[in-house]
């Protein structure tokens, strides 16, 4: 075997070992912290709002059994932003 695939072999393990990492280590998001990503979601697309104020009607929880999967803001006067209740989804 040549120095640039065992180069290349390493680089796959290091990887793949990365990705099971972080399966492993995904923690809760807390609601405070979902609620801080959508005002900065809301922010970021003042664009598409026309700058309107973050204003939530509801919050809707998204589970699978006792796990929150995602959070929904129901904003006023119209439109939602999805959270996930995992951090180590994007």
């Amino acid at each position: 075997m040549s120095f640039n695939e065992e180069k290349g072999i390493n680089k796959i393990k290091l990887l793949m070992t990365v990705v099971f990492l972080g399966f492993l280590l995904g923690a809760k998001v807390q609601l405070s912290t979902a609620e801080t990503v959508a005002r900065s979601i809301h922010l970021e697309h003042a664009n598409l709002h026309n700058g309107n104020e973050f204003m939530v009607s509801n919050v809707e929880t998204i589970k699978n059994e006792e796990l929150d999967l995602i959070y929904m803001f129901h904003l006023i006067p119209e439109g939602f932003i999805m959270v996930s209740g995992d951090n180590q989804a994007v």
